[in-house]
């Protein structure tokens, strides 16, 4: 139980650098920083499989590198595309 606890909080300091860069990325950019967060997401996953079981997760980290930079980009600018016509219909109404 204090192993799982501990690779929560690690894998939690992964994704501080991501909500610091929410202040840095304007509002056009944020894909980025999805994409970040996915690459992050996947290297504390990666991470935390080692630690537990002691094998060699760390081949499935291309794939997962590659499958997660897709995925980070598609919600990413699902997310920009809300954004902007939250901003839209906002300004319009």
């Amino acid at each position: 139980m204090l192993t799982a606890v501990a690779l929560m909080f690690f894998t939690v300091e992964l994704q501080l650098p991501r909500l610091a860069l929410r202040h840095l990325i304007c509002e056009n950019y944020i894909w980025v920083s999805s994409i970040l967060g996915a690459v992050l997401h996947n290297m504390g996953q990666i991470t935390a499989a080692v630690l537990i079981t002691g094998s060699i997760a760390a081949a499935y980290l291309p794939v997962l590198l590659v499958t997660g930079c897709a995925a980070g980009l598609f919600t990413g600018l699902c997310a920009q595309m809300m954004i902007h016509r939250a901003i839209v219909m906002k300004i319009g109404n």
